[in-house]
Protein backbone atom coordinates (compact mmCIF):
# COMPACT_ATOMS: atom_id res chain seq x y z
CA UNK A 1 0.00 0.00 0.00
CA UNK A 2 2.92 2.26 0.61
CA UNK A 3 4.25 1.94 -2.90
CA UNK A 4 0.90 2.54 -4.23
CA UNK A 5 0.54 5.42 -2.26
CA UNK A 6 4.05 7.10 -3.74
CA UNK A 7 3.27 6.14 -7.00
CA UNK A 8 0.12 8.12 -6.55
CA UNK A 9 1.91 10.97 -5.31
CA UNK A 10 4.46 11.08 -7.60
CA UNK A 11 2.12 10.64 -10.44
CA UNK A 12 0.18 13.47 -9.03
CA UNK A 13 2.67 15.76 -8.63
CA UNK A 14 4.30 14.68 -11.64
CA UNK A 15 4.50 16.02 -15.66
CA UNK A 16 1.86 16.31 -16.48
CA UNK A 17 0.11 17.27 -13.03
CA UNK A 18 -3.37 16.11 -12.35
CA UNK A 19 -6.05 13.77 -10.31
CA UNK A 20 -4.99 10.20 -9.65
CA UNK A 21 -7.79 7.49 -10.04
CA UNK A 22 -7.08 4.27 -7.39
CA UNK A 23 -8.42 1.15 -7.58
CA UNK A 24 -8.32 -0.80 -3.87
CA UNK A 25 -8.83 -4.00 -3.18
CA UNK A 26 -9.91 -5.29 -0.07
CA UNK A 27 -8.61 -8.40 1.56
CA UNK A 28 -10.91 -11.19 2.11
CA UNK A 29 -12.69 -11.89 4.69
CA UNK A 30 -14.06 -8.19 4.47
CA UNK A 31 -14.08 -7.98 8.19
CA UNK A 32 -10.86 -7.33 10.60
CA UNK A 33 -9.88 -10.86 11.98
CA UNK A 34 -8.31 -8.57 15.37
CA UNK A 35 -9.03 -5.43 16.80
CA UNK A 36 -5.68 -6.24 18.69
CA UNK A 37 -3.57 -6.37 15.60
CA UNK A 38 -0.70 -3.95 14.99
CA UNK A 39 0.34 -2.57 11.76
CA UNK A 40 3.46 -1.57 10.87
CA UNK A 41 3.16 2.22 9.20
CA UNK A 42 7.03 3.31 9.44
CA UNK A 43 8.29 4.90 6.20
CA UNK A 44 11.87 5.03 4.83
CA UNK A 45 14.36 7.44 6.81
CA UNK A 46 14.38 10.70 6.51
CA UNK A 47 10.51 10.89 5.19
CA UNK A 48 11.72 9.85 2.14
CA UNK A 49 8.86 8.46 -0.13
CA UNK A 50 8.50 4.89 -0.67
CA UNK A 51 9.50 4.58 -3.66
CA UNK A 52 11.11 7.52 -5.60
CA UNK A 53 10.24 8.47 -9.10
CA UNK A 54 13.07 10.38 -10.85
CA UNK A 55 10.90 12.17 -13.48
CA UNK A 56 13.94 13.91 -15.62
CA UNK A 57 13.83 17.31 -16.91
CA UNK A 58 12.57 19.09 -19.95
CA UNK A 59 14.88 21.01 -21.78
CA UNK A 60 14.94 24.23 -22.99
CA UNK A 61 15.19 23.80 -26.69
CA UNK A 62 14.73 26.37 -29.79
CA UNK A 63 14.12 29.26 -27.63
CA UNK A 64 16.91 31.47 -29.67
CA UNK A 65 14.63 30.64 -32.91
CA UNK A 66 11.65 31.98 -31.00
CA UNK A 67 13.46 34.91 -29.64
CA UNK A 68 14.47 35.52 -32.81
CA UNK A 69 11.10 35.51 -34.12
CA UNK A 70 9.38 37.73 -31.17
CA UNK A 71 12.04 40.40 -31.85
CA UNK A 72 10.50 40.40 -35.13
CA UNK A 73 7.26 40.52 -33.86
CA UNK A 74 4.73 44.46 -33.51
CA UNK A 75 1.96 43.50 -32.49
CA UNK A 76 2.72 40.52 -30.14
CA UNK A 77 0.47 38.97 -27.38
CA UNK A 78 0.95 36.51 -24.47
CA UNK A 79 -2.54 34.50 -23.55
CA UNK A 80 -2.35 32.62 -20.25
CA UNK A 81 -5.08 29.65 -19.73
CA UNK A 82 -5.17 27.02 -16.58
CA UNK A 83 -1.75 25.64 -15.79
CA UNK A 84 1.59 26.45 -13.38
CA UNK A 85 2.88 29.46 -15.01
CA UNK A 86 5.01 32.06 -12.63
CA UNK A 87 3.10 35.30 -12.39
CA UNK A 88 6.47 36.87 -12.20
CA UNK A 89 7.97 35.18 -15.32
CA UNK A 90 4.70 36.55 -16.66
CA UNK A 91 4.96 39.93 -15.96
CA UNK A 92 8.94 40.39 -16.63
CA UNK A 93 8.16 39.15 -19.99
CA UNK A 94 5.38 41.73 -20.63
CA UNK A 95 7.92 44.32 -19.63
CA UNK A 96 10.69 43.59 -21.70
CA UNK A 97 8.31 42.95 -24.90
CA UNK A 98 6.06 45.67 -24.21
CA UNK A 99 3.19 42.62 -25.30
CA UNK A 100 -0.36 42.76 -23.77
CA UNK A 101 -1.26 39.64 -21.41
CA UNK A 102 -4.97 38.33 -21.81
CA UNK A 103 -4.64 36.02 -18.23
CA UNK A 104 -7.50 33.89 -17.94
CA UNK A 105 -8.42 34.29 -14.15
CA UNK A 106 -7.92 30.87 -12.84
CA UNK A 107 -4.34 31.14 -14.82
CA UNK A 108 -3.01 32.83 -11.34
CA UNK A 109 -1.44 35.07 -14.02
CA UNK A 110 -3.72 37.98 -14.15
CA UNK A 111 -1.36 40.59 -12.28
CA UNK A 112 0.57 43.56 -13.60
CA UNK A 113 0.06 46.62 -15.64
CA UNK A 114 0.15 44.84 -18.98
CA UNK A 115 -3.16 42.38 -18.16
CA UNK A 116 -6.09 43.06 -20.22
CA UNK A 117 -8.89 41.90 -17.50
CA UNK A 118 -11.71 42.66 -19.89
CA UNK A 119 -10.98 41.63 -23.03
CA UNK A 120 -13.69 39.50 -23.79
CA UNK A 121 -15.49 42.55 -23.85
CA UNK A 122 -13.46 44.71 -25.73
CA UNK A 123 -12.72 42.07 -28.81
CA UNK A 124 -16.42 42.48 -29.45
CA UNK A 125 -15.93 45.54 -30.33
CA UNK A 126 -15.85 44.69 -34.13
CA UNK A 127 -13.59 48.07 -34.81
CA UNK A 128 -11.00 47.68 -32.03
CA UNK A 129 -10.94 43.86 -33.09
CA UNK A 130 -10.69 44.17 -36.71
CA UNK A 131 -7.78 46.78 -36.26
CA UNK A 132 -5.84 45.25 -33.20
CA UNK A 133 -5.26 41.33 -34.77
CA UNK A 134 -1.58 40.28 -33.42
CA UNK A 135 0.81 38.71 -35.58
CA UNK A 136 2.24 36.72 -33.35
CA UNK A 137 0.43 35.00 -30.14
CA UNK A 138 2.37 32.91 -27.51
CA UNK A 139 0.28 31.13 -25.49
CA UNK A 140 0.92 29.25 -22.22
CA UNK A 141 -1.59 26.40 -20.86
CA UNK A 142 -5.36 25.47 -21.96
CA UNK A 143 -7.22 28.58 -23.02
CA UNK A 144 -11.26 28.17 -23.69
CA UNK A 145 -13.13 30.04 -21.22
CA UNK A 146 -13.81 32.89 -23.64
CA UNK A 147 -15.25 32.07 -27.03
CA UNK A 148 -14.57 35.27 -28.30
CA UNK A 149 -10.90 35.10 -27.42
CA UNK A 150 -10.91 32.11 -29.37
CA UNK A 151 -12.32 33.50 -32.28
CA UNK A 152 -10.48 36.56 -32.03
CA UNK A 153 -7.30 34.70 -31.89
CA UNK A 154 -7.98 32.45 -34.85
CA UNK A 155 -7.51 35.29 -36.91
CA UNK A 156 -3.82 35.69 -36.55
CA UNK A 157 -1.41 34.09 -38.94
CA UNK A 158 0.87 32.62 -36.17
CA UNK A 159 0.16 30.78 -32.67
CA UNK A 160 2.95 28.94 -30.67
CA UNK A 161 2.01 27.26 -27.79
CA UNK A 162 4.87 26.67 -24.87
CA UNK A 163 3.53 23.47 -22.65
CA UNK A 164 5.99 21.11 -20.63
CA UNK A 165 4.93 18.18 -21.70
CA UNK A 166 4.04 19.13 -24.87
CA UNK A 167 0.69 18.94 -25.26
CA UNK A 168 -1.89 19.24 -28.20
CA UNK A 169 -3.75 22.24 -26.36
CA UNK A 170 -5.37 23.32 -29.69
CA UNK A 171 -9.39 23.42 -29.64
CA UNK A 172 -9.70 25.48 -32.53
CA UNK A 173 -6.68 23.66 -34.57
CA UNK A 174 -4.75 27.07 -34.23
CA UNK A 175 -1.48 26.52 -33.44
CA UNK A 176 1.70 26.70 -35.86
CA UNK A 177 4.14 25.19 -33.56
CA UNK A 178 4.53 23.77 -30.06
CA UNK A 179 7.75 23.96 -27.89
CA UNK A 180 8.24 21.77 -25.28
CA UNK A 181 9.75 23.48 -22.19
CA UNK A 182 8.60 24.76 -19.10
CA UNK A 183 6.73 27.54 -19.43
CA UNK A 184 7.83 30.10 -16.57
CA UNK A 185 11.53 29.09 -17.49
CA UNK A 186 10.80 29.33 -21.07
CA UNK A 187 9.48 32.98 -20.34
CA UNK A 188 12.87 33.94 -18.18
CA UNK A 189 14.98 32.45 -20.64
CA UNK A 190 13.23 34.62 -23.60
CA UNK A 191 13.56 37.71 -21.58
CA UNK A 192 16.97 37.71 -21.07
CA UNK A 193 17.38 36.83 -24.91
CA UNK A 194 14.92 39.66 -26.63
CA UNK A 195 14.85 43.19 -26.55
CA UNK A 196 11.69 45.26 -26.81
CA UNK A 197 9.66 44.16 -29.84
CA UNK A 198 6.23 45.54 -30.18
CA UNK A 199 5.86 49.07 -30.61
CA UNK A 200 4.67 51.90 -27.90
CA UNK A 201 1.20 52.29 -29.89
CA UNK A 202 0.85 48.50 -29.72
CA UNK A 203 0.10 48.45 -26.05
CA UNK A 204 -0.81 51.78 -25.42
CA UNK A 205 -4.29 50.93 -27.83
CA UNK A 206 -4.89 47.97 -25.30
CA UNK A 207 -3.95 49.85 -21.85
CA UNK A 208 -6.50 52.36 -23.46
CA UNK A 209 -9.27 49.82 -24.30
CA UNK A 210 -8.97 48.34 -20.87
CA UNK A 211 -9.68 51.90 -19.07
CA UNK A 212 -12.10 52.53 -21.00
CA UNK A 213 -14.07 49.69 -20.79
CA UNK A 214 -13.23 49.20 -16.71
CA UNK A 215 -15.02 52.56 -16.47
CA UNK A 216 -17.87 51.81 -19.07
CA UNK A 217 -18.14 48.28 -16.82
CA UNK A 218 -18.31 50.23 -13.57
CA UNK A 219 -21.04 52.57 -14.77
CA UNK A 220 -23.48 50.12 -16.47
CA UNK A 221 -23.17 47.61 -12.96
CA UNK A 222 -24.30 50.93 -10.87
CA UNK A 223 -27.16 51.17 -12.82
CA UNK A 224 -27.59 47.17 -12.60
CA UNK A 225 -28.34 46.10 -9.37
CA UNK A 226 -27.33 42.86 -7.81
CA UNK A 227 -27.19 40.72 -11.38
CA UNK A 228 -24.73 37.76 -11.92
CA UNK A 229 -22.04 39.93 -13.13
CA UNK A 230 -22.10 42.31 -10.93
CA UNK A 231 -21.86 39.39 -8.05
CA UNK A 232 -18.86 38.18 -9.89
CA UNK A 233 -17.58 41.41 -9.43
CA UNK A 234 -18.32 42.16 -6.16
CA UNK A 235 -17.04 38.65 -4.82
CA UNK A 236 -13.36 39.39 -6.63
CA UNK A 237 -13.43 42.83 -5.17
CA UNK A 238 -14.35 42.00 -1.91
CA UNK A 239 -12.86 38.66 -1.00
CA UNK A 240 -9.91 39.55 1.88
CA UNK A 241 -5.89 38.88 0.12
CA UNK A 242 -4.67 35.42 0.79
CA UNK A 243 -8.45 33.69 0.07
CA UNK A 244 -8.88 31.21 -1.99
CA UNK A 245 -12.38 31.41 -4.61
CA UNK A 246 -13.18 27.98 -6.38
CA UNK A 247 -15.71 28.75 -9.30
CA UNK A 248 -17.96 26.63 -10.88
CA UNK A 249 -18.37 26.16 -14.35
CA UNK A 250 -20.95 27.63 -16.93
CA UNK A 251 -21.64 30.99 -16.26
CA UNK A 252 -19.62 31.35 -12.84
CA UNK A 253 -15.89 30.84 -14.31
CA UNK A 254 -17.27 32.86 -17.25
CA UNK A 255 -18.58 35.86 -15.05
CA UNK A 256 -15.54 35.77 -12.89
CA UNK A 257 -13.13 35.73 -16.35
CA UNK A 258 -15.09 38.45 -18.15
CA UNK A 259 -15.40 40.92 -15.54
CA UNK A 260 -12.51 40.14 -12.63
CA UNK A 261 -9.89 43.18 -12.10
CA UNK A 262 -6.26 41.74 -11.27
CA UNK A 263 -5.61 40.46 -8.02
CA UNK A 264 -2.34 39.22 -7.32
CA UNK A 265 -3.28 38.03 -3.46
CA UNK A 266 -6.13 35.96 -4.63
CA UNK A 267 -5.69 32.02 -5.64
CA UNK A 268 -8.59 31.35 -8.23
CA UNK A 269 -9.37 27.43 -8.79
CA UNK A 270 -11.89 25.67 -10.77
CA UNK A 271 -12.77 22.40 -11.70
CA UNK A 272 -13.05 23.01 -15.93
CA UNK A 273 -13.38 20.23 -18.54
CA UNK A 274 -16.56 17.67 -19.43
CA UNK A 275 -17.26 17.13 -16.13
CA UNK A 276 -16.96 20.79 -14.31
CA UNK A 277 -19.70 20.12 -12.69
CA UNK A 278 -18.75 17.04 -10.47
CA UNK A 279 -17.83 17.53 -6.91
CA UNK A 280 -18.11 21.87 -6.61
CA UNK A 281 -18.82 21.66 -2.75
CA UNK A 282 -16.50 18.68 -1.96
CA UNK A 283 -13.41 20.36 -3.70
CA UNK A 284 -14.26 23.66 -1.93
CA UNK A 285 -14.31 21.71 1.30
CA UNK A 286 -11.11 20.05 -0.01
CA UNK A 287 -9.59 23.62 -0.18
CA UNK A 288 -11.06 24.86 3.11
CA UNK A 289 -9.03 21.90 4.90
CA UNK A 290 -5.54 23.77 4.08
CA UNK A 291 -6.60 26.41 6.46
CA UNK A 292 -6.93 29.22 4.07
CA UNK A 293 -10.19 31.41 3.94
CA UNK A 294 -12.17 29.21 1.23
CA UNK A 295 -15.24 31.18 -0.99
CA UNK A 296 -17.45 29.22 -3.59
CA UNK A 297 -18.86 31.01 -6.42
CA UNK A 298 -21.40 28.69 -8.41
CA UNK A 299 -24.95 28.22 -9.85
CA UNK A 300 -27.89 26.75 -8.59
CA UNK A 301 -27.39 23.63 -11.07
CA UNK A 302 -23.42 23.10 -9.53
CA UNK A 303 -24.67 23.33 -6.11
CA UNK A 304 -27.39 21.00 -6.31
CA UNK A 305 -25.40 18.46 -8.14
CA UNK A 306 -22.85 18.00 -5.16
CA UNK A 307 -25.81 19.03 -2.22
CA UNK A 308 -24.31 16.15 -0.49
CA UNK A 309 -20.77 17.78 -0.04
CA UNK A 310 -22.48 20.02 2.69
CA UNK A 311 -22.28 16.66 5.24
CA UNK A 312 -18.81 16.40 4.04
CA UNK A 313 -17.96 19.74 5.32
CA UNK A 314 -20.40 19.69 8.48
CA UNK A 315 -18.29 16.20 8.95
CA UNK A 316 -15.14 17.72 8.77
CA UNK A 317 -15.65 20.88 10.76
CA UNK A 318 -14.67 23.34 8.22
CA UNK A 319 -15.26 26.74 7.29
CA UNK A 320 -16.53 28.19 3.90
CA UNK A 321 -18.58 30.61 2.39
CA UNK A 322 -20.27 29.06 -1.07
CA UNK A 323 -22.30 32.38 -2.91
CA UNK A 324 -24.82 30.44 -5.34
CA UNK A 325 -26.41 32.38 -7.76
CA UNK A 326 -29.69 30.65 -8.59
CA UNK A 327 -31.59 31.18 -11.93
CA UNK A 328 -33.51 28.18 -11.36
CA UNK A 329 -31.92 26.33 -13.81
CA UNK A 330 -29.27 26.19 -16.87
CA UNK A 331 -28.85 30.28 -17.20
CA UNK A 332 -25.72 30.15 -19.62
CA UNK A 333 -28.19 28.63 -22.66
CA UNK A 334 -30.01 31.56 -22.40
CA UNK A 335 -26.78 32.88 -24.24
CA UNK A 336 -27.02 30.75 -27.29
CA UNK A 337 -30.05 29.68 -29.84
CA UNK A 338 -31.69 27.11 -28.24
CA UNK A 339 -33.52 29.78 -25.85
CA UNK A 340 -35.96 30.40 -28.86
CA UNK A 341 -37.21 27.00 -29.01
CA UNK A 342 -40.37 28.13 -26.52
CA UNK A 343 -41.26 25.15 -24.24
CA UNK A 344 -38.61 22.91 -25.48
CA UNK A 345 -36.15 25.22 -24.31
CA UNK A 346 -36.87 25.63 -20.85
CA UNK A 347 -37.90 21.69 -20.69
CA UNK A 348 -34.20 20.62 -22.11
CA UNK A 349 -31.75 23.29 -21.57
CA UNK A 350 -32.92 25.60 -18.64
CA UNK A 351 -34.42 22.55 -17.00
CA UNK A 352 -35.82 24.61 -14.00
CA UNK A 353 -35.56 23.17 -10.39
CA UNK A 354 -38.04 25.13 -7.89
CA UNK A 355 -35.09 24.37 -5.38
CA UNK A 356 -34.96 26.19 -1.51
CA UNK A 357 -31.69 26.96 -1.01
CA UNK A 358 -32.46 28.06 2.15
CA UNK A 359 -34.65 24.85 3.18
CA UNK A 360 -31.42 22.78 1.94
CA UNK A 361 -28.82 24.63 3.79
CA UNK A 362 -30.85 24.48 6.68
CA UNK A 363 -31.47 20.62 6.61
CA UNK A 364 -27.62 20.50 6.60
CA UNK A 365 -26.92 22.93 9.15
CA UNK A 366 -25.49 25.77 7.50
CA UNK A 367 -25.98 29.77 8.23
CA UNK A 368 -27.75 30.95 5.27
CA UNK A 369 -28.49 34.16 4.09
CA UNK A 370 -30.55 35.83 0.63
CA UNK A 371 -28.85 38.45 -0.86
CA UNK A 372 -30.82 41.67 -1.48
CA UNK A 373 -27.77 44.20 -2.88
CA UNK A 374 -24.29 44.62 -3.76
CA UNK A 375 -23.71 46.30 -0.46
CA UNK A 376 -25.39 43.15 0.90
CA UNK A 377 -23.02 40.86 -0.45
CA UNK A 378 -19.78 42.70 0.02
CA UNK A 379 -20.62 42.80 3.58
CA UNK A 380 -21.54 39.14 3.84
CA UNK A 381 -18.41 38.55 2.14
CA UNK A 382 -16.62 40.03 4.99
CA UNK A 383 -18.42 37.89 7.75
CA UNK A 384 -16.37 34.95 6.58
CA UNK A 385 -17.24 32.34 9.31
CA UNK A 386 -15.05 30.60 11.75
CA UNK A 387 -16.69 27.40 11.72
CA UNK A 388 -18.93 25.73 9.40
CA UNK A 389 -20.42 26.67 6.40
CA UNK A 390 -22.60 29.57 5.25
CA UNK A 391 -24.10 29.98 1.84
CA UNK A 392 -25.31 33.30 0.66
CA UNK A 393 -27.92 33.31 -2.16
CA UNK A 394 -28.26 35.82 -5.41
CA UNK A 395 -31.80 35.31 -7.03
CA UNK A 396 -31.61 36.08 -10.86
CA UNK A 397 -33.78 35.10 -13.71
CA UNK A 398 -32.49 33.81 -16.98
CA UNK A 399 -33.86 36.97 -18.75
CA UNK A 400 -32.72 39.49 -16.80
CA UNK A 401 -29.23 37.97 -16.60
CA UNK A 402 -29.00 38.15 -20.31
CA UNK A 403 -30.04 41.94 -20.62
CA UNK A 404 -27.55 42.46 -17.69
CA UNK A 405 -24.64 41.24 -20.32
CA UNK A 406 -25.67 42.82 -22.74
CA UNK A 407 -26.18 46.33 -21.36
CA UNK A 408 -22.34 46.02 -20.00
CA UNK A 409 -21.43 45.04 -23.34
CA UNK A 410 -23.05 47.91 -25.03
CA UNK A 411 -21.47 50.27 -22.67
CA UNK A 412 -17.91 48.79 -23.41
CA UNK A 413 -18.81 48.98 -27.11
CA UNK A 414 -19.55 52.18 -27.39
CA UNK A 415 -16.53 53.38 -24.88
CA UNK A 416 -13.91 51.43 -27.06
CA UNK A 417 -15.82 52.95 -29.78
CA UNK A 418 -14.77 56.55 -28.91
Amino acid sequence: SRSIASRAFAEAVGSPRGPVHLNLAFREPFIAESHDEEVDISGRPEGRPWTQLDAGRHELAGMDELATRIEAAERGMLVVGAGEVDPMAVERFARTTGWPVIAEAHSGCRTGKHVISLYDAIIRCTPFAQTHTPDLVIRLGSIGTSRRLTEFLRRGPEQISIDRDGRWLDPSRALTKIVRADPSAALDDLSKSVSSSGSSSWINDWQEAESAAEGAADSAMAELGLCEPVAARVVTQSIPGGSTLLVASSMPIRDVDWFMLPRPDLEVQSNRGTNGIDGFISTAVGLAMSGKQTFGLCGDLAFLHDVGGLLTARMNDVAATIVVLNNDGGGIFGFLSQRDLGETFTRLFATPHGSDIGAIAESFGCAYTLCQSPADLRALIAEHPAKGIHILEVRTALDSNVSAHERIWASVDEAVRK
